[in-house]
């Protein structure tokens, strides 16, 4: 998302996660429950980083959400240490 601060991009993806989550999907007579987990990643003029790096900082972000417990989203830190 162009021109778009950490914050708003982290409230548009909690947003769209619980949209998600509260659909009620109903496939052969049974309401299936979806959650999603969330990975965001960040491009600014101080960050030089190539396509592929900023996929695994994304990347990173998304394994962090679902270690945290999965239906989160979370955002890249390069001072994360887990």
């Amino acid at each position: 998302m162009p021109e778009i601060s950490q914050t708003d991009a982290l409230i548009i993806a909690e947003r769209t996660r619980e949209a998600i989550a509260s659909m009620q999907i109903e496939y052969e007579n049974q309401v299936i429950s979806v959650s999603l987990s969330f990975g965001i990643s960040f491009l600014n003029a101080k960050k030089n980083v190539s396509k592929i790096e900023l996929i695994k900082e994304a990347d990173t972000a998304l394994y962090r959400a679902k270690g945290a417990g999965r239906n989160i989203c979370k955002c890249f830190d390069s001072d994360y240490k887990g």
